[in-house]
C-alpha cells in the first residue's frame, strides 16, 4: 500500500528484491504454520485457510515494505503475505 493511503499500489517483479526480512526469514526458506490458521468471511464464519504443517516457500519481498513477508503455499501455488508477526504463527519447515 502507498504510504498514508488505503489504496493498493502494484509492485512489479523487478521491485521484489528483498531477500533478508527484518524478522529473520530469508527468501528461499520453507516455513509451516504452527497451528491451523482460519480466516473469516464477511458473515464471520471461520474457514480453514492453512492447515498446520502446510509447507510454504518464503519469496523475495518489496524493500520499501520489509515488514510484509511474501510466501507461496507449496500445495496450491497461492501467493500470500503476512506481517512481521510471522514467527509467532509459522516455524521453519522440517527437511
Amino acid at each position: 500500500m502507498a504510504p498514508d493511503s488505503d489504496q493498493y499500489v502494484g509492485v512489479t517483479e523487478e521491485e521484489m528484491t528483498l531477500e533478508h526480512y527484518p524478522c529473520g526469514l530469508e527468501a528461499g526458506n520453507y516455513i509451516v504454520p504452527k497451528e491451523d490458521i482460519y480466516v473469516t468471511d464477511e458473515a464471520g464464519t471461520p474457514s480453514l485457510y492453512l492447515k498446520k504443517g502446510t509447507r510454504c516457500l518464503v519469496l523475495t519481498g518489496n524493500p520499501r515494505e520489509p515488514e510484509i513477508i511474501w510466501f507461496r503455499v507449496c500445495a496450491t501455488g497461492e501467493v500470500a503475505t503476512w506481517d512481521e508477526t510471522i514467527p509467532d504463527f509459522f516455524a521453519p519447515a522440517p527437511p
